[in-house]
C-alpha cells in the first residue's frame, strides 16, 4: 500500500499472536499507511494472572505472546500516540486503543 493511504486501520484480537518485535513492525507499517489524521483502533485480550477465568481461556488460546495491559500500552505508545484507552472484562480482560500517528 502507498504511504498515507488510509483514514482508519483496525487490529482486532491480533496483538497476542505477534511477538513484541513483530507487533512493533506492524505498528510502524500501520503508521506508514495512515494519513496525517488517520487513526488505528486496536483491541486485544490482555494477560491478568489475577483473573482466573482469563487464565483458563489463555490455556486454550493459540496466541503465543500474551501481554499485560501495561506491556501492550508500552509497545503501542512507543510507536504511536494513544488518544484513548479503555478496559473491559468478559471472562478475559480486554484493552481497546484509539491511536494516531505522532506529529
Amino acid at each position: 500500500m502507498a504511504d498515507k493511504t488510509f483514514d482508519l486501520c483496525l487490529m482486532i484480537f491480533i496483538a497476542h499472536h505477534l511477538s513484541p518485535a513483530d507487533l512493533q513492525a506492524a505498528l510502524r507499517e500501520i503508521t506508514r499507511v495512515l494519513r496525517q489524521n488517520g487513526r488505528l483502533f486496536l483491541a486485544d485480550p490482555v494477560w491478568n494472572p489475577a483473573n482466573w477465568r482469563g487464565r483458563c481461556l489463555w490455556a486454550l488460546d493459540q496466541g503465543a505472546y500474551k501481554k499485560t495491559a501495561a506491556e501492550l500500552s508500552g509497545l503501542i505508545g512507543g510507536i504511536m500516540e494513544i488518544v484513548e484507552e479503555r478496559s473491559m472484562r468478559i471472562l478475559h480482560d480486554y484493552k481497546f486503543f484509539w491511536c494516531r500517528r505522532r506529529t
